[in-house]
């Protein structure tokens, strides 16, 4: 059993109401706890990520339509969002520890801190993660609203 990502991006309308942006050909929905972590998401953290800064609690916002009601998570988490600016602006370039590890064959384990692998959070996270921010940005999104499953 695993954790998945349910996700969508938005962008504010002239009235100021979030409206779905058209995420064609985004990929984003894959299974990854390393990205998972930087979202926010604790239950998978097993690299000890600290969360990317500007996560916002949106469960009391209104949905904005009835094809995907992201306020309503069926983890029971608090669905998040946080401003495709955010993501863009952050410095990749820090160093951070990744503590997953291996222990007695469990891939699922966290290593004491200083015993994980030093690298930047571009090299943690890898290419496609900073490639689907791009193109939702490309797409006219000011926001990515998640929640994890």
């Amino acid at each position: 059993m695993g954790t998945d990502i349910s996700w969508r991006i938005e962008r504010k309308d002239a009235e100021g109401k979030w409206q779905k942006v058209d995420d064609a050909g985004i990929d984003f929905g894959w299974r990854s706890y390393g990205y998972f972590a930087f979202l926010g998401c604790d239950g998978r953290n097993y690299s000890k990520v600290t969360p990317v800064p500007g996560i916002e609690d949106i469960s009391g916002e209104n949905p904005v339509d009835a094809d995907w009601n992201p306020y309503d998570g069926p983890s029971g988490e608090l669905f998040k969002a946080i401003s495709i600016k955010a993501l863009l602006d952050f410095d990749y370039e820090q160093m951070m520890e990744d503590r997953r590890c291996m222990i007695n064959g469990d891939g699922g384990s966290t290593c004491a801190p200083g015993d994980g692998e030093k690298m930047t959070y571009r090299e943690f996270l890898g290419g496609g993660f900073l490639d689907a921010i791009k193109a939702m940005a490309a797409a006219g999104a000011e926001r990515l609203v998640y929640d994890f499953d």
